[in-house]
């Protein structure tokens, strides 16, 4: 069923450049010969492997954990500047 409304869904909102697992490049002719039929916009579409990254974040729960201890870290060292900038001006 993602093989129909995927590339029919493109075409209907004017989606030049649509991305694609390699797991779909086989149905990739049978979706054109369905979109060639129907006489509707095509697409470009880009088949991509998985990429396998080392020592990178990739998991959203874990992306907010760092970006929060960031924040953190920024606003204790932001008050301890503030501090000790107040203690030199007295």
């Amino acid at each position: 069923m993602y093989n129909w409304t995927h590339g029919l869904e493109d075409s209907i909102e004017w989606v030049t450049h649509s991305i694609y697992p390699l797991e779909f490049e086989n149905h990739r002719p049978l979706n054109d010969w369905f979109l060639y039929q129907l006489g509707v916009f095509r697409s470009q579409r880009i088949e991509f492997a998985r990429l396998n990254l080392e020592y990178t974040v990739m998991n959203n729960r874990k992306l907010i954990e760092l970006v929060r201890r960031y924040w953190q870290a920024r606003g204790r060292f932001r008050s301890a500047i503030e501090n000790t900038l107040t203690r030199s001006q007295a």
